[in-house]
């Protein structure tokens, strides 16, 4: 019938998937744009575990 057909792994899959529920959320990729801008400023602390 000519239908394409994609073939990946189900972790590749569920990767996608994942990737367009978080682009889907605009205050999610503005905190995480936000959050990669700190960490190129320098803007973090780094904390123990026993710390949290």
């Amino acid at each position: 019938n000519g239908s394409a057909v994609v073939i990946m792994s189900m972790e590749e899959y569920e990767s996608m998937v994942e990737t367009a529920y978080i682009m889907s959320q605009p205050d999610l990729v503005d905190a995480i744009r936000q959050g990669d801008e700190d960490v190129k400023n320098g803007n973090y602390e780094i904390v123990d575990v026993d710390e949290l």
